[in-house]
């Protein structure tokens, strides 16, 4: 049994030391319903191997793998309620449906959402924002996002028993965008129209969408600046075209690490008219300016990204 244990352990932190957030979990058919689940029941095993050998780097793994479900992650979301800078507050469940019912509790500190999905289920729509986007991109604090901002059923049974409810105050906003939003219902989105639209075209409307309707009072002004001054202010001039902007932003995002980035800014290199040949030249060489590792990570991003989207 203890060779088993650590032998999956073993496998677990070969999966981790290939993902740029350090999650144990890359299943090749995408991310699954209750994928933070499938997370933390790998970082249960990693934490045993731990205990039988005592080798740090299987504590490391379950440090670095905490570190994903609680934000350290593509979209900066933890997936705890009431941990973490950005923590599910719209969760859906069938028993703590505040969102939906304010008769109904919210769900208790330390609830955990179910995270993000990239597959489909029959009988269980999928949530049209989502579409386009990349694995762990796939999430929405809704409680209408049934397939991931689901509860995990065996934490929302041991919640039950809880009385310690966030103390969070959610306010509703009625802004014309795909996604109820979460901010001041007296303050619009003041969005600069010639950067929204570029901002769409290049990311795709879906993914904008997305980050749009999940605004709140924290970071409403964050997408007003850069929706002005990154969308309408330098990527609308005419010095460059979107080609040459593109390439330049492969190389600055590989040269800073940003691999989540990376991911939606390929698709958009390809929007925007990279061949697949441009786009590895453009990797080789950030390989001599950037750095060979930085190079091999945005490698790994950048074949998962062009597998995915039809040739061209």
């Amino acid at each position: 049994m203890r060779g088993t244990v650590v032998a999956a352990a073993e496998r677990l932190v070969r999966i981790q030391a290939g993902q740029p957030w350090e999650q144990p979990y890359d299943p090749p058919e995408g991310y699954d319903w209750g994928s933070t689940g499938r997370i933390l029941n790998n970082l249960v095993v990693l934490a045993t191997a731990h205990r039988l050998t005592g080798e740090r780097r299987f504590r490391d793994a379950v440090l670095s793998g905490l570190d994903y479900v609680l934000g350290s992650n593509g979209l900066g979301q933890s997936y705890v309620v009431g941990h973490g800078t950005d923590h599910p507050r719209r969760t859906h469940a069938r028993m703590f449906g505040h969102a939906l019912d304010p008769a109904l509790p919210p769900a208790p500190s330390g609830s955990v959402a179910g995270g993000a999905n990239s597959r489909r289920y029959d009988g269980f729509p999928a949530d049209p924002e989502l579409a386009g986007l990349p694995p762990q991109l796939r999430y929405l604090d809704e409680p209408t996002s049934e397939t991931t901002n689901d509860i995990l059923r065996a934490v929302e049974r041991a919640a039950r028993g809880r009385r310690d409810p966030p103390r969070s105050r959610l306010v509703r906003a009625g802004r014309p965008t795909s996604v109820t939003p979460m901010t001041d219902p007296a303050r619009p989105l003041d969005l600069d129209p010639d950067g929204l639209a570029v901002r769409r075209e290049v990311l795709g409307p879906a993914h904008v969408d997305a980050a749009l309707g999940r605004a709140d009072d924290v970071t409403a002004e964050f997408q007003e600046m850069i929706t002005r001054y990154a969308w309408g202010g330098i990527w609308t001039r005419p010095g460059l075209d979107r080609r040459m902007r593109s390439a330049v932003t492969l190389t600055a995002l590989i040269a800073h690490g940003h691999f989540a980035e990376l991911e939606l800014h390929l698709r958009g290199a390809l929007r925007n008219g990279l061949t697949r040949a441009e786009i590895v030249e453009v990797l080789l060489q950030s390989a001599i300016y950037c750095g060979v590792p930085a190079a091999n990570s945005a490698f790994r991003v950048a074949q998962r990204v062009l597998a995915e989207e039809p040739a061209g």
